[in-house]
């Protein structure tokens, strides 16, 4: 499933200058969505100048190509004297959509979709999106975006997050969900002063960017990954945008040099191998001394889960006919058991299955007949259980595009 980035903005606590200039940074590393809050805006003197500030930045969005979600709730309509079905104020400010923070029973969300992106929470259930299209709601301007949890602890689960955003995509409605920066990040702005992060998942507090959207990339349940603040880097950007958009498989032939491969084999296997676009990305640590063989295997050769999918691990076999001819001498170690997530590749003693590449998913013996090569990080475990059979994988060193 093809994905975009999102961004968070909160000029009114950043300066309207600022934020455009992020809004542009953002831009030039596929940002094409932008959410923001208009739930503090209100018909005071600062709220009037809130809102001034938030028109300039959405409008330049907008004309940037963005969609542009604002967040709004009842109290925002009658603090601005607005009926709940008024759509063009809110396009005059910049947004080509709503987000609702409320349950208006379908009948506010149908007749705002006749006319303008109605955003529905995702993390509520399907209810009033069912309620929205039989009381005539436009389902093609529908979409779902799940919460984000300031509060430690009150993220979703994984099991309740896909449940959800399964029902959504069951009605063919595109799901957003976010990530959060470092709490300890300098130049990080949310919508309220609480420093325990911002994301919808609560496993995803605390953890790299490269883990959450890793994670994410791994479900392939959402269309839209969100950052749920305003001051990422670009180093950032590049980090999650390199992950979404740059992770295809490329052969590096430097690394097959001297070794007895049949080059004809190998790129007709890279040209219609399923791991030569991969959505399950491992990230491996521990890693042990390796030849250039294994090397080659373990980093630069399209991997793909077979369809006989068994128990105790993910299983990768075409390597073991393009690097038949290799020498893969076994290595000694102290284990006594291969462990959930140590990455192993079968040594000569195992005669023809030589070369497969192999994820432990359950406790086995230590044998000889499968070298170490070291292991999946710790969080990475949780992916495991989407490597469906057939599904392409890829294994990169850990920090790799990982920016924390």
């Amino acid at each position: 499933m093809k994905k975009r980035i999102g961004i968070s903005i909160y000029p009114s606590k950043t300066g309207v200058k600022e934020t455009i200039d992020y809004i542009k940074l953002a831009h030039k590393y596929g940002v094409r969505r932008v959410f923001a809050n208009l739930l503090e805006i209100n018909n005071t003197g600062k709220g009037i100048e809130k809102l001034g500030a938030l028109k300039q930045t959405l409008t330049f969005a907008n004309k940037m190509g963005m969609e542009v979600i604002v967040d709004v709730s009842p109290t925002v309509y009658k603090s601005l004297g607005l009926e709940y079905t008024e759509y063009n104020f809110f396009k005059k400010v910049g947004a080509t959509g709503i987000r609702l923070d409320e349950d208006f029973n379908g009948e506010v969300e149908s007749e705002l979709s006749k006319n303008i992106t109605v955003e529905l929470n995702a993390s509520s259930g399907t209810t009033t999106m069912t309620k929205t299209i039989e009381k005539g709601g436009i389902a093609k301007n529908l979409i779902a975006c799940h919460n984000f949890y300031p509060m430690e602890y009150t993220g979703l689960g994984i099991k309740n997050f896909i449940n959800l955003s399964s029902e959504y995509k069951k009605m063919g409605t595109k799901v957003a969900s976010f990530i959060t920066l470092p709490r300890n990040q300098e130049g990080v702005v949310g919508p309220w002063d609480v420093n325990d992060g911002i994301p919808t998942l609560e496993i995803h507090r605390g953890k790299t960017l490269s883990e959450q959207v890793r994670h994410y990339m791994a479900m392939d349940i959402v269309d839209d990954i969100i950052f749920s603040e305003q001051g990422v880097t670009e180093e950032q950007f590049k980090v999650v945008q390199d992950l979404l958009f740059n992770s295809n498989f490329v052969l590096n032939k430097k690394s097959y040099e001297k070794l007895k491969v049949s080059k004809n084999q190998l790129n007709k296997y890279v040209e219609t191998s399923i791991g030569k676009n991969p959505t399950l990305i491992f990230e491996i640590e521990d890693m042990q001394k390796l030849t250039k063989v294994e090397k080659a295997i373990l980093f630069n050769f399209p991997h793909n889960n077979r369809q006989d999918v068994n128990e105790y691990f993910i299983r990768s076999t075409y390597s073991r006919i393009i690097f038949k001819e290799e020498i893969i001498k076994p290595k000694k170690n102290d284990k006594e058991f291969f462990e959930p997530g140590d990455i192993v590749i079968l040594n000569e003693k195992y005669n023809r299955y030589k070369g497969e590449l192999h994820i432990i998913t359950k406790r086995i013996p230590y044998t000889g007949k499968r070298n170490y090569v070291g292991k999946i990080s710790l969080f990475d475990h949780n992916l495991l259980e989407f490597a469906r059979p057939g599904r392409g994988f890829k294994i990169i060193k850990k920090g790799e595009k990982n920016v924390r």
